[in-house]
Protein backbone atom coordinates (compact mmCIF):
# COMPACT_ATOMS: atom_id res chain seq x y z
CA UNK A 1 0.00 0.00 0.00
CA UNK A 2 3.20 2.38 1.10
CA UNK A 3 4.40 1.80 -2.48
CA UNK A 4 1.33 2.72 -4.39
CA UNK A 5 0.44 6.21 -2.06
CA UNK A 6 3.78 6.89 -2.87
CA UNK A 7 3.35 6.39 -6.87
CA UNK A 8 0.06 8.69 -6.23
CA UNK A 9 1.92 11.35 -4.08
CA UNK A 10 4.56 11.56 -7.34
CA UNK A 11 1.97 11.45 -9.92
CA UNK A 12 -0.20 14.50 -8.31
CA UNK A 13 3.49 16.32 -8.24
CA UNK A 14 3.99 16.01 -11.34
CA UNK A 15 0.72 15.99 -13.37
CA UNK A 16 0.54 12.53 -14.70
CA UNK A 17 -1.93 10.40 -14.30
CA UNK A 18 -1.55 7.34 -12.06
CA UNK A 19 -3.99 3.76 -13.06
CA UNK A 20 -3.39 1.38 -10.19
CA UNK A 21 -3.40 -2.37 -11.04
CA UNK A 22 -7.05 -3.66 -11.28
CA UNK A 23 -7.05 -7.65 -10.24
CA UNK A 24 -9.37 -9.88 -11.91
CA UNK A 25 -12.32 -9.59 -10.13
CA UNK A 26 -12.27 -5.45 -10.95
CA UNK A 27 -11.35 -3.89 -7.65
CA UNK A 28 -7.86 -2.53 -6.74
CA UNK A 29 -5.45 -3.80 -3.88
CA UNK A 30 -6.99 -0.87 -1.73
CA UNK A 31 -10.48 -1.91 -2.66
CA UNK A 32 -10.12 -5.27 -1.68
CA UNK A 33 -8.32 -4.80 1.64
CA UNK A 34 -11.59 -2.32 2.87
CA UNK A 35 -13.85 -5.08 0.97
CA UNK A 36 -12.20 -7.79 2.93
CA UNK A 37 -12.80 -7.28 5.94
CA UNK A 38 -16.22 -8.93 6.00
CA UNK A 39 -14.52 -12.07 5.19
CA UNK A 40 -12.74 -11.62 8.65
CA UNK A 41 -16.30 -11.00 10.74
CA UNK A 42 -18.89 -13.56 8.51
CA UNK A 43 -19.07 -16.99 9.18
CA UNK A 44 -18.03 -18.82 6.32
CA UNK A 45 -21.78 -20.35 5.75
CA UNK A 46 -22.40 -16.73 5.21
CA UNK A 47 -20.55 -16.12 2.54
CA UNK A 48 -21.82 -14.96 -0.58
CA UNK A 49 -19.14 -15.45 -3.81
CA UNK A 50 -18.03 -12.07 -3.84
CA UNK A 51 -16.24 -12.55 -0.49
CA UNK A 52 -15.23 -16.17 -1.42
CA UNK A 53 -13.31 -14.72 -4.54
CA UNK A 54 -12.05 -12.13 -1.98
CA UNK A 55 -10.56 -14.45 0.01
CA UNK A 56 -9.03 -16.22 -2.72
CA UNK A 57 -7.08 -13.44 -3.90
Amino acid sequence: MDVENEAIERSLKTGCSFQSEILHNGDTIKQLLAHGRCVLYKKFSAWTDTPKDRAEL
